[in-house]
């Protein structure tokens, strides 16, 4: 199993362009896989992909332990950030199709599904089939400790792109035309997010 590991960063007012630089710097010159993106509202989420729970656990042992190599950089972060920075550890269920991913995207679309009660499970199977009958054109993750909260996303080559409103029932029904379901059906909250991307590295 592999993992992603979610910083999500809230800035001051007036230093959203200088945590955003310092955040890609780190990307660029220490963290190096990933991605940045930029949300409307000025949240910038780096995402770094972590091999394996071991892989994990070890970077968990080296915080504690204060011999990390980005705990300066974050520091330094955090001194621009309203808030501390939060960490979220997502199960990286299924990932989209490299050919079905744009060679240079610049926006990532989210949805962020909250099971109904007792339906956590089905939801599930209802991405992983969507998944495959559209040929692995989104990702899925999962919180990790929280099976019933679920993301699915895909990168975008332009805005235009973008799902709207007013396309989500054909969303659905197009998946049930290829042979899956309707995963809506199983989710008591759906939430969509835009955001722009702003480095990028999955090599």
């Amino acid at each position: 199993m592999s993992y992603l590991i979610s910083a999500v960063r809230n800035p001051l007012p007036g230093k959203t362009q200088q945590l955003l630089s310092t955040v890609v710097s780190d990307f660029e010159n220490n963290i190096g896989r990933g991605i940045v993106t930029l949300g409307p509202t000025g949240i910038i989420i780096g995402n770094t992909p972590v091999e394996s729970a071991d892989a994990l656990e070890k970077m968990h042992d080296a915080f504690l332990q204060g011999d990390h190599p980005a705990a300066a950089s974050l520091a330094k972060q955090e001194a621009d950030c309203s808030e501390p920075i939060r960490f979220l550890i997502r199960e990286i269920v299924a990932q989209v199709d490299p050919s079905k991913r744009p060679s240079d995207p610049k926006y990532m679309q989210r949805f962020i599904m909250q099971s109904k009660p007792g339906e956590a499970v089905d939801l599930l199977d209802a991405l992983l089939k969507n998944h495959e009958v559209s040929g692995g054109s989104f990702n899925i993750t999962a919180i990790a400790g929280n099976p019933g909260r679920l993301i699915m996303t895909r990168p975008l080559a332009h805005f235009n792109e973008v799902r709207k409103a007013t396309e989500m029932k054909a969303l659905r029904e197009d998946f049930k035309s290829r042979g899956g379901v309707d995963m809506f059906q199983h989710a008591a909250s759906v939430e969509g997010r835009v955001a722009r991307i702003v480095y990028i590295n999955l090599d």
